[in-house]
């Protein structure tokens, strides 16, 4: 089994970089353990697992320009690339992510005199999309055109009750209104032989500074590789596509 040192983790919240204030995090993934004994167990207790639950506790360095405190109570869009594998451990393409859509619930400042002043902020499953674990399909930077990305395939895709997630993230800084247009197609065979389109943006501004949103693509009966094409303006300057799976109760 192999290891990893968590030197270069990548943390967008709403298409927003937030690696370089974040020092630490934890993501929890649980369900709720519901008692269905009955006298059929003979006395050890039968559980079954209920609502699904997740948390992204994130801590690092307090910056006064964040919008963190007039956050709490709504929702973003969350990206998570633990362990980005690109030159200068930048993500990059089958990199492992983590997607989700999570609320606000907890923000801390505060410190010892002397000392560069921390803050946390905690985030919690906000229900439109459960949290789905998957690999970065495709890692853009500046003007593209019909730019197709390698076949990737998703594990666990294919299995009982598999869903899948697409997460588009797209940054333009500076306020320049930049525009993308992202299909992502699924298949059963690295080649995409028979690929089906899943999903297409059409032509879509990037909002003056990011874009950034969660697409829930349900079953995609049995494909397990996914493949993107994208076309970008030169405005913006990064764009990811994630897709991930989750598995929904039998």
């Amino acid at each position: 089994m192999g290891t990893i040192a968590l030197l270069g983790s990548e943390f967008h919240l709403d298409a927003v970089d937030r690696a370089c204030e974040i020092s630490s995090f934890s993501l929890s993934y649980s369900a709720a353990e519901q008692d269905v004994t009955s006298f059929c167990q003979k006395g050890t207790r039968k559980r079954a697992g209920g609502r699904k639950d997740w948390t992204l506790d994130l801590s690092g360095f307090f910056d006064p320009s964040s919008g963190d405190f007039g956050s709490i109570g709504s929702n973003s869009d969350v990206l998570l690339v633990p362990d980005p594998t690109g030159s200068g451990l930048e993500p990059a393409e089958g990199d492992t992510a983590f997607i989700g859509y999570g609320m606000a619930a907890g923000y801390d400042v505060g410190g010892d005199h002397g000392d560069i002043a921390p803050f946390s902020l905690r985030l919690g499953s906000a229900g439109t999309a459960p949290l789905a674990r998957g690999r970065l399909i495709a890692v853009t930077a500046g003007a593209v055109t019909n730019e197709t990305s390698t076949a990737r395939q998703i594990y666990g895709a294919d299995g009982a009750n598999a869903r899948l997630i697409v997460a588009i993230a797209a940054l333009t800084p500076g306020g320049s209104g930049g525009t993308i247009d992202v299909t992502v197609s699924t298949d059963d065979n690295a080649g995409m032989t028979s690929a089906t389109t899943q999903h297409a943006t059409g032509s879509v501004g990037t909002s003056g500074t990011e874009y950034s949103t969660i697409i829930d693509l349900g079953d995609c009966s049995g494909d397990d590789y996914v493949q993107t094409e994208v076309d970008a303006d030169a405005a913006v300057t990064q764009l990811f596509v994630a897709v991930g799976v989750y598995v929904v109760a039998a």
